[in-house]
């Protein structure tokens, strides 16, 4: 049970001072409530709390297009399968194809939750053809209470507001379910998969993945990361997993051919080193010939240059 000075408080007449859920327990007295023109003026936060199954926040601007991104992946049948697979099974695999899903799935609901699936049903046939099931169905047959889904894109340091706002949340989401059961229903306590947390990308310095998880769970709330959600882990992946992991089997005969293949080849990336190596050595061989030869031309016009006399310029008499 979470601290009930953590719900919002009725700042007014009979429950003054006291949590919201105790004016919501009293039904004859929250109609009476609704009625009073002044309840939705002066306690606008108590008010849709209690009539709109609202909570107020500080931020409107809270939700960010990457939220928004986020919720919108939800529109797909698919995607809320996996999360109930997750949530359910702990598995985000293929789907069996006599496995049957049956929900519906409402965003922004009852106190703000961003995602609410209700109505779950899931049906096992005994027909691997769905379209041959002609009505009948296993018994096994599981339906689950509804889920409650918060999303958070980017979750650092401040987890522990989160916290508190899911508690809050919880508090009275249980209470509405609770508070007035159907003829012929009963009312339960939600088990700790009802509640989950999505996050995008989780970067806190003094806390871990693990942590969070344990922190989280003690609430009662379930973490889910979108990248173990969405990760593909069809068959195919599955298949070529298998592949990769398991050991070829190769024959002696197989071996030795793979064995003289492999000395082939290293022997004519030998040779070829080789004859590279021996081409380089030629050209350096020419370059120094070259060489050679400029240093005599050289040395023979210093020979033949000699100095003039006199006579030399100026001739004989």
């Amino acid at each position: 049970m979470m601290d009930a000075e953590s719900l919002p408080v009725v700042p007014f007449g009979k429950y003054r001072g006291q949590p919201v859920t105790n004016l919501l327990n009293d039904t004859n007295y929250l109609e009476w409530c609704k009625q009073q023109e002044w309840f939705q003026k002066k306690y606008s936060i108590v008010y849709n709390v209690c009539v709109n199954q609202t909570i107020t926040t500080n931020n409107p601007h809270s939700k960010t297009p990457k939220h928004n991104r986020l919720q919108n992946m939800f529109l797909q049948d698919e995607n809320v399968i996996k999360l109930l697979r997750k949530i359910i099974y702990n598995k985000v695999g293929s789907i069996p194809k006599n496995t049957h899903y049956e929900f519906r799935c409402e965003f922004e609901g009852m106190f703000n939750w961003d995602i609410l699936i209700k109505g779950i049903y899931i049906y096992k046939c005994r027909s691997d053809e769905p379209n041959m099931c002609g009505g009948c169905w296993d018994t096994d047959i599981k339906s689950k209470n509804d889920i409650c889904v918060e999303i958070k894109p980017m979750l650092g340091d401040d987890y522990p507001c989160v916290l508190r706002k899911m508690k809050t949340q919880m508090e009275l989401t249980k209470n509405e379910y609770i508070k007035e059961p159907k003829v012929g229903e009963y009312s339960w306590e939600y088990c700790p998969s009802n509640y989950v947390l999505l996050i995008e990308e989780f970067n806190a310095k003094s806390t871990t993945k693990e942590q969070l998880i344990t922190i989280f769970n003690q609430s009662r709330i379930k973490i889910v990361f979108t990248d173990d959600l969405f990760n593909d882990y069809d068959s195919e992946v599955n298949t070529s997993k298998r592949q990769i992991e398991e050991p070829i089997m190769v024959s002696s005969q197989e071996q030795e051919i793979i064995k003289s293949e492999e000395n082939n080849s290293f022997r004519d990336n030998l040779l070829e080193t080789q004859q590279k190596l021996l081409e380089e050595q030629e050209k350096n061989r020419q370059l120094e010939e070259k060489i050679r030869q400029l240093e005599e031309e050289i040395q023979l016009l210093k020979t033949q240059k000699q100095a003039k006399s006199i006579k030399d310029y100026f001739g004989k008499k």
